[in-house]
């Protein structure tokens, strides 16, 4: 029997939840759940809006119908927990930057002291300081020679700040006359040389002592420093500027303190005491231990930027006792939650409170667009508490694109340690760590982070980004003692804006990447700046690297490309350094440089980007882009014939350095069977590269056999001071036989004087340094062997022997010799006598008029020798042109005896301005006329260092 299927009982009931109507109790929970979503869609579309910034601007900026990424407040990583791990973490994201450190070594280098020092150099040579201005001394000695850009002590010229960075950069206001001249207190530009000030007495100061106010390096503008103790710590402390004459001087003070060699910790800051009085007053309330005589404050005082004039100002420090506060009757006491201050709850992203920039009556960025509001003037500096334990601060900034920043902690109390970190948004809303520090040199336990935001081409003016600051003590402590101080503060539109997103680079080894088809911006500041670029080539690709600008006075860029070698075990250490390309302009109408490459081999290569004459400003801005552009090319101004078999051939330079006597004197094996790598060479300059490929490169390649014109390879490379070049210093490279120069690198590369020949050999003679056309630095004359080996077993006559032996003026002339045999010589005391019978009869080949001297006919010839010569592919050339290369003869020849490799030999030697010649009559034929070491000999005179170290 088949189921009667309409049963009651067999029919599946629905459950009542999903009724049509639901039963009765159902309905105030569905209300209650619609609610409750349409809240959650509210919050997501205005309140995650309104926690970014205003449209068009940085963070604010979003597609149409696009969400704003959510703030996540869980990190995702282990915030530092203990002093150790807060020293690894800051190591891990340290900045780059150091203002201070970059203020200072810029205005050393305005001011002509800190001249840069070895660019390239052999193998263990020592630092390369690559264009960067770098200090030699200071007062104080506080930078050594090698500071580069480690950050240092405060005290550190008008730039020292400890907890404050440099915003003494000082633009006067329009019609502020000229400079008065230095006060009674003066020197006291750094608080180790403040002068004291006696409580209720009345200081008359100047400032600025400006040299030049249109100094196009600032900062150039004076500070003064004075300081105090405090004897009794019941009073209150006022101190204050007044008395201004003219009366629109507008004074800045800040309080610090620290000891009786200088300031350390940063207390407060004043611009105005009211917005129509420009007086600046701090009120200091003694603190217990304040008046111990270990104990000094100090005060440091300048002019606000844009609004002061110059002048003279009073400096008053007055007590004043505070007033008695009695409880009434009526007072309930209670008592204060003294963990909280002003902006908790801030232990998370999301609930993080805004840090403003610290400025005076006038904004920094002076009104620009899209900038955000800030309230004038705005001097609030934030006082914070770490409490209770594990307590965490957290802040967020708005900072404008392409401009630098200082965030740092101060006035540290209770045995404070902080660390600061960082953040910056991803898409997703995730925080991820930028830069962290946690104790900055000069500042105790505070932390400093100095940086400067990114900016791309399509960056807008004013167009601004949120980033993220947590502060918390590396400890994990937290009481109410534990206050410090925040602030920002901004260099604005001075002396900072000469970092651009990629320094520094001044140094090969700090070369930022770039990558193919990316653009980057950067900026030539200041004078004599240099940026160097690294990027990834493949060997059968071509390359373009160009530099692009629009038309800017003054800009006017050159580009070189190099393969470079470091040393293995000191990544700073430059070993090899080879020109791969050069570019001077684009096109004769562009000013842009441009260079097309190929590489050898695959690896990582490197471009030096700098401005005609080394100007350099803020403003002088440039994109550089780096693109693949089709097949491989042939690598300018390298030879066919240096081919990648080349580079493994078994004589090596480094041979060939073996080989090589200190006498200038080779055998004939010398380079019989070897080959120089092009790769091994490092030229500070295409035109030295040129000048040396044309008569040495055959030689290194055994192209043919005959001695060098400068030697088997370039030395090191050198900025030395001289005062008729542009910023009075020019590019030299020293060689084994002289130095190439050049004095104008905006002259004409065509000419054969663009690269000079140094007239080393008068200058060791006469002890006169050539610091320009017509000014000379007196030395003691060279007491260096003129050939041979240079030690005490070589008797052979030193260069400061032929003083009494050239022309000097009208002096020591010599009559007409040609044809006549050469019988005269020289001991090593300097005294000439008449041979005999010489070791071999050469006779005197033309008399020089100018000099009145007389060339032997076997110098002569070699002066004027035609042989295997390089340009643009092997040719027969002359070798040289005798004058560029020799200059005229000083002296006549002279016989003489010299101790080579150990053995006493017969030379006949020759001093001409420029170069020494030898005779040797026992080398084989091609190696008997040779250039002596004259660069060497020069190099280790001036500077008391070999040439290759060796």
């Amino acid at each position: 029997m088949q189921p009667k299927l309409n049963r009651p009982a067999l029919q599946p009931r629905r459950p009542a939840l999903v009724r049509p109507n639901g039963p009765v109790w159902l309905k105030p929970l569905r209300f209650v759940l619609a609610t409750f979503l349409l809240l959650i869609l509210v919050e997501m579309l205005f309140v995650d809006g309104a926690t970014t910034s205003p449209a068009g601007n940085g963070l604010g900026q979003v597609a149409a119908n696009t969400r704003p990424p959510r703030l996540n407040d869980s990190l995702g990583l282990a915030l530092p927990n203990n002093k150790v791990e807060a020293q690894e973490f800051s190591r891990r994201y340290a900045s780059s930057y150091n203002f201070d450190q970059l203020n200072f070594l810029r205005r050393e280098y305005a001011a002509g002291r800190g001249l840069p020092d070895v660019v390239v150099s052999a193998p263990n040579s020592g630092p390369n300081i690559a264009e960067t201005p770098r200090p030699t001394s200071t007062a104080g000695g506080l930078l050594s020679s090698n500071a580069a850009l480690t950050p240092q002590p405060t005290n550190v010229g008008i730039a020292s700040s400890a907890g404050k960075p440099v915003i003494n950069v000082f633009t006067p206001a329009a019609g502020c006359g000229t400079a008065p001249g230095a006060d009674p207190y003066e020197p006291d530009d750094i608080s180790a040389a403040a002068k004291s000030i006696s409580i209720g007495v009345r200081q008359t100061h100047t400032f600025p002592t400006v040299t030049n106010l249109a100094d196009p390096l600032p900062p150039n503008g004076d500070v003064d420093w004075i300081r105090f103790q405090i004897t009794d710590i019941s009073k209150r402390y006022t101190i204050e500027t007044l008395n201004f004459v003219p009366t629109n001087i507008d004074t800045i003070i800040e309080l610090w303190q620290g000891d009786i060699t200088g300031a350390t910790t940063f207390l407060s800051i004043n611009d105005d005491v009211s917005s129509t009085d420009p007086r600046s007053q701090i009120i200091y309330t003694p603190a217990s231990g304040d008046d111990a005589a270990s104990i000094f404050f100090y005060v440091r005082i300048y002019g606000a930027p844009n609004r002061s004039c110059i002048g003279s100002y009073d400096v008053l420090v007055s007590t004043t006792v505070p007033p008695t506060v009695t409880a009434t009757a009526t007072a309930i006491p209670t008592t204060p939650d003294t963990c909280k201050d002003s902006y908790e709850y801030d232990d998370v992203p999301s609930k993080a409170k805004e840090l403003r920039v610290s400025y005076g009556a006038t904004p920094p960025f002076g009104g620009t667009p899209g900038v955000p509001e800030a309230p004038v003037p705005n001097n609030q500096i934030q006082i914070h508490y770490i409490c209770g334990a594990g307590d965490q601060d957290w802040v967020y900034v708005d900072l404008v694109k392409g401009k630098p920043y200082s965030i740092f902690t101060a006035a540290l109390s209770g045995g404070l340690d902080t660390i600061m970190i960082l953040f910056e948004m991803d898409d997703k809303g995730n925080l991820n760590p930028l830069y962290s520090n946690d104790d900055f040199p000069g500042m105790g336990l505070a932390s400093r982070i100095d940086f400067q935001v990114p900016t791309t081409p399509t960056t807008q003016n004013g167009e601004y980004k949120r980033y993220y600051v947590i502060i918390k003590d590396v400890t994990g402590k937290g009481t109410a003692l534990l206050q410090y101080s925040l602030v920002m503060t901004s260099p604005g539109s001075n002396q900072a804006d000469c970092i651009d997103s990629y320094e520094p680079d001044g140094l090969q080894y700090l070369s930022k990447e770039i990558l193919v088809n990316e653009i980057q911006t950067r900026v030539i500041c200041p004078n004599g700046d240099a940026d160097w670029v690294k990027f990834f080539a493949k060997a059968g690709r071509s390359y373009t690297i160009k530099t692009s600008f629009g038309p800017v006075p003054g800009m006017d860029t050159y580009m070189s490309v190099f393969s470079i070698l470091f040393d293995k075990n000191d990544p700073t250490q430059v070993v090899s350094q080879n020109l791969l390309g050069f570019s001077e302009d684009a096109s004769p109408a562009d000013l842009s440089s441009l260079v097309t490459f190929s590489v050898p081999v695959d690896g990582y290569y490197y471009a030096q980007i700098k401005n005609n004459g080394d100007i350099g400003r803020t403003g002088f801005y440039y994109q550089l882009t780096f693109n693949v552009t089709g097949a491989a090319v042939t690598t300018p101004d390298v030879p066919a014939t240096q081919t990648a078999a080349a580079v493994n051939r078994t004589a090596t330079a480094a041979a060939i350095r073996t080989s090589t006597a200190s006498s200038g004197t080779r055998t004939a094996t010398s380079t019989s069977s070897s080959a120089v790598s092009l790769l091994s060479l490092n030229f500070a300059d295409p035109a030295f590269q040129k000048l040396w490929y044309y008569s040495d490169l055959a030689i290194s390649q055994n192209q043919t056999q005959r001695s060098w014109e400068w030697g088997p390879k370039p030395g090191v490379t050198i900025r030395e001071p001289y005062a008729d070049s542009p910023g009075g210093i020019r590019q030299v490279q020293y060689f084994d036989k002289s130095r190439m120069e050049i004095n104008n690198p905006k002259g004409d590369r065509s000419s054969q004087w663009f690269v000079s020949n140094g007239l080393l050999v008068k200058e060791m003679i006469t002890g006169q340094v050539a610091m320009g056309d017509a000014i000379t630095e007196k030395r003691t004359p060279a007491n260096l062997q003129i050939a041979g080996d240079l030690n005490e077993q070589n008797k052979s006559p030193t260069y400061a022997r032929f003083a009494s032996l050239i022309t000097v003026a009208d002096n020591n002339r010599a009559p007409d010799l040609t044809g006549q045999v050469i019988k005269q010589g020289l001991a090593a005391d300097g005294s000439v006598w008449t041979l005999g019978s010489p070791p071999e009869n050469l006779k005197y080949g033309v008399h020089i008029k100018e000099t009145g001297h007389n060339i032997p006919l076997v110098f002569y010839d070699f002066m004027n020798t035609s042989g295997s010569v390089y340009e643009n592919g092997y040719k027969q050339g002359p070798l040289r042109n005798w004058l560029f290369a020799m200059g005229y003869p000083l002296s006549e020849p002279y016989w003489i005896k010299a101790r080579v490799g150990g053995v006493e030999r017969d030379i006949l030697v020759q001093v001409f301005e420029r170069r020494v010649l030898t005779y040797t009559p026992g080398n084989p034929p091609e190696w008997r006329v040779e250039m002596a070491n004259v660069g060497g000999h020069y190099y280790l005179w001036r500077y008391n260092k070999n040439l290759y170290n060796e």
